[in-house]
């Protein structure tokens, strides 16, 4: 059950990544309402490395998982900062699903992942490196 649920979410964190930059290639090929290059960058590096830990994930990396599980409380730290307005984002991607939304459920999955890679039952799987 431990291993289909590492499957699952390595699955998880590929399909984030490659969806956000296929979208955001597609957004510009096609002058979507753009970001600025900075932050266009800066989002395809975050998606990028989504992917790539998926990988790590599918192949049971140790520093796939102590890279998801920093990055997790990052991003989960930083939409609790948005959330209590001690953070404010410039130029966010936008879409049909409210921010404050987006944000909730972005809090709770990397909350779970972080108390589910801290599990020595799911450290047992990885392979250090």
């Amino acid at each position: 059950m431990v291993k289909k649920l590492i499957r699952i979410i390595a699955f998880i964190e590929i399909v984030i990544g490659l969806s956000t930059i296929i979208s955001l290639i597609l957004g510009s090929w096609f002058s979507f309402p753009s970001k600025p290059f900075n932050v266009f960058i800066f989002v395809i590096i975050s998606a990028f490395a989504s992917a790539m830990l998926g990988v790590g994930l599918f192949n049971y990396k140790e520093k796939a998982r102590i890279l998801l599980v920093f990055f997790s409380g990052y991003i989960a730290l930083t939409k609790i900062f948005i959330f209590l307005n001690l953070l404010k984002l410039c130029c966010e991607i936008s879409g049909p699903i409210p921010a404050y939304i987006k944000n909730s459920v972005s809090i709770i999955y990397h909350l779970l992942l972080i108390a589910f890679f801290t599990r020595k039952r799911v450290k047992k799987y990885f392979v250090k490196e």
